[in-house]
């Protein structure tokens, strides 16, 4: 039997609220598809926003493997840092799965430049994000996952006076899994407090930063070569 897959779309051509629903198919499988502007988790991107929601400055090809372990080859994959979501695009609609998403993977860009992105949820609550929330999978190994946590909001600036712009602002952390544990820590940015924070959570961290005296979990290398090390 295929999987029905059903997913919501929003068009950002109106302000007022409507609603649709019609059938398309994909890959073969039958869609069912709602637009909804409202209510539904998704936002209006409106053009006075400044940038972008997204992860990847472009839509690519990739696989979302769902919460059920059923794998689909997607086109135009990308993930909305706004609502931490994997999106899809079709016929110029971004357009978000309903049924739950485990991991999404896709060929991107970053800075101009191809960039694989794979982000994944189901990890656990760390600080304000849940068990739903999507980390980007930077390291991973059968002792520990480095992940980052990425998010866009909107900020509102004066840039003359009584003139203000809406711009999209990304925050980053880093985070640390400990698979045997199956545990989240939000990685802090001093050494002194990675320290204090990782000390009940494995000895082996503790003897690699006492043998590392300038690692700083604050640069994303000195992470993956952390992570390398408790993985082998």
């Amino acid at each position: 039997m295929k999987k029905v897959f059903v997913f919501l779309a929003f068009s950002a051509i109106t302000s007022a609220l409507h609603s649709q629903v019609y059938h398309t198919n994909i890959n073969g499988s039958k869609l069912v598809e709602a637009y909804d502007r409202e209510g539904r988790g998704l936002i209006w991107k409106g053009n006075d926003i400044i940038g972008s929601p997204f992860v990847s400055e472009s839509w690519g090809n990739g696989t979302i493997t769902f919460a059920d372990g059923q794998v689909a080859e997607i086109s135009e994959l990308n993930f909305d840092m706004y609502i931490n979501k994997p999106l899809f695009r079709k016929l110029n609609e971004e357009q978000v799965f309903m049924d739950p998403v485990k991991e999404i993977r896709f060929a991107g860009k970053l800075n101009g430049h191809d960039r694989a992105f794979h982000l994944r949820n189901g990890y656990g609550p760390a600080g304000n994000s849940s068990e739903k929330t999507y980390y980007e999978v930077l390291m991973e190994g059968p002792n520990f996952h480095l992940l980052k946590y990425s998010r866009k909001s909107v900020f509102e600036e004066m840039v003359n006076i009584g003139k203000t712009a809406k711009s999209f602002k990304v925050e980053e952390d880093l985070m640390l899994y400990h698979v045997t544990a199956n545990t989240i820590i939000k990685v802090p940015k001093s050494k002194k407090d990675f320290q204090a924070e990782t000390v009940n959570f494995s000895s082996r961290i503790t003897t690699y930063l006492e043998s590392h005296k300038n690692f700083s979990p604050k640069k994303e290398s000195d992470m993956m070569e952390l992570v390398a090390a408790l993985n082998k």
